[in-house]
């Protein structure tokens, strides 16, 4: 049977031996979720944090100035945005409504910008790539107030598309599973034996260093499958994109 929400907290309950935490375990998930998002200090100068193929999203956005004369130099951050892996120009739009995008095919030569954090006030550029008469997006930045990122541009309309890792879709009542509870399992369990860990003030459990040891080996699979395949390029979802 595939675990769920409430077969989670059960399980919990059953391993902290404790049947008067029944309100407790919920939030004990969430700090297990949030933890999992942002990071667990596991020494004194390295965070564990889950990031793993579940968590990415791909989506486009197109920027430039519509019929309506609207301007779209800025693309908010989507609800569920953790941080950014990658953004570049995919494509150039007529400006039209419905208007289909004529996507590129050769990015050899393209401005490649990834794992900038939220918080970064820095634009990185490596120069231009000419499309026609125009010159594409070759730089961006959070804005000043780090809920998107504004796109610097000479001109023209743009298919903008970003990659990123998406937060852990919070388990609730209504929501009782997800795919990380589905293929990690033990990364929620242990995490939110980590923090009940803590709440009870427990010691020699271990569970701190099984969920980081959790979180580890779901993320080796994820960068395994990044650097596998050709030996011309790799690329590493944990760092910026290097061609050898």
């Amino acid at each position: 049977m595939a675990i769920d929400y409430a077969s989670l907290q059960a399980e919990v309950a059953d391993w902290i031996e404790r049947t008067d935490l029944t309100a407790q375990i919920p939030t004990f998930i969430q700090m297990a979720e949030a933890k999992m998002n942002h990071g667990l200090q596991s020494a004194p100068d390295v965070t564990a944090r889950l990031r793993v193929n579940e968590m990415k999203v791909s989506e486009a956005y197109l920027y430039g100035e519509t019929d309506d004369a609207v301007i779209r130099d800025y693309i908010p951050h989507p609800d569920d945005y953790l941080e950014l892996r990658e953004l570049r120009p995919t494509g150039v739009w007529t400006g039209d409504a419905g208007a289909e995008v004529i996507t590129k095919a050769d990015y050899a030569h393209m401005t490649r910008i990834s794992d900038l954090r939220l918080g970064d006030q820095v634009a990185y550029s490596s120069g231009q790539v000419a499309y026609g008469n125009n010159n594409a997006p070759s730089e961006f930045a959070d804005n000043s107030t780090a809920d998107g990122w504004d796109i610097y541009s000479t001109g023209g309309n743009w298919e903008i598309t970003y990659a990123y890792w998406q937060k852990v879709p919070p388990l609730t009542v209504d929501d009782d599973t997800n795919k990380i509870l589905t293929n990690y399992p033990d990364v929620y369990l242990y995490g939110a034996l980590e923090s009940a860990e803590a709440f009870l003030r427990l010691k020699d459990t271990k569970w701190r260093d099984r969920f980081i040891s959790a979180m580890n080996s779901a993320n080796s699979t994820t960068k395994k499958a990044a650097w596998s395949g050709s030996n011309l390029q790799t690329r590493s979802p944990y760092a910026r994109s290097r061609v050898i």
